[in-house]
């Protein structure tokens, strides 16, 4: 089976500093047949990366039945969860089922924090801008860069609150104010941003 090239290279990028739970991302992200990807398809880039010399694949499989999380909210420590049938991804079923691709990233935010062990921002309170931004090009259907934009305008509208922009970890959280009676938030219209 021939792989995506963008898949090879990151992970080839990391090299014996990628985790497994980084590799289910990065497969989930090129592969658009979700919820997750096939876990044979990811240990079929884990048997390429070891004859790369990237990975060593025997390490790698076990880390992929160690941190595998079988509960729909996932453990606190688990990096790769079951969605499915032979199914894995790098976040909770639940976040499946209730994120859309077009969803806000407001609703990201909601539904993350509303997670039973939310990946929280280490440097503050609320989700750190580094996963939001991962989980909205993973999950969602934009790039990291259409996410931070988003984000920015979100910012402005004062429907997210989020720390200083220079800091990884900075934690976005939703406005005290936000009203969430909408069943579904739709993202921003890019078409609407303005040019400032």
């Amino acid at each position: 089976m021939e792989h995506d090239d963008p898949v090879i290279e990151e992970a080839a990028n990391r090299g014996d500093q990628l985790l497994v739970g980084k590799l289910v991302r990065l497969v989930e992200k090129h592969d658009d047949t979700g919820p997750g990807v096939p876990r044979s398809l990811v240990e079929e880039y884990i048997e390429e990366l070891n004859a790369e010399g990237t990975v060593d694949g025997e390490q790698m499989r076990r880390e992929l039945d160690d941190h595998l999380a079988d509960d729909r909210e996932g453990a606190g420590e688990a990096s790769v969860y079951e969605v499915g049938e032979g199914r894995v991804s790098g976040y909770p079923e639940v976040w499946h089922e209730r994120l859309d691709p077009d969803d806000s990233l407001a609703k990201y935010v909601q539904v993350i924090n509303e997670t039973e062990h939310p990946p929280n921002s280490g440097a503050s309170s609320g989700v750190a801008k580094d996963d939001l931004l991962e989980t909205a090009a993973v999950l969602g259907d934009r790039s990291r860069e259409d996410a931070r934009e988003e984000l920015k305008d979100l910012r402005a509208d004062g429907t997210l609150v989020a720390d200083a922009d220079q800091h990884p970890r900075a934690g976005v959280t939703l406005a005290d104010e936000t009203d969430f009676e909408k069943d579904d938030w739709d993202r921003p219209d890019p078409d609407d941003r303005s040019s400032e």
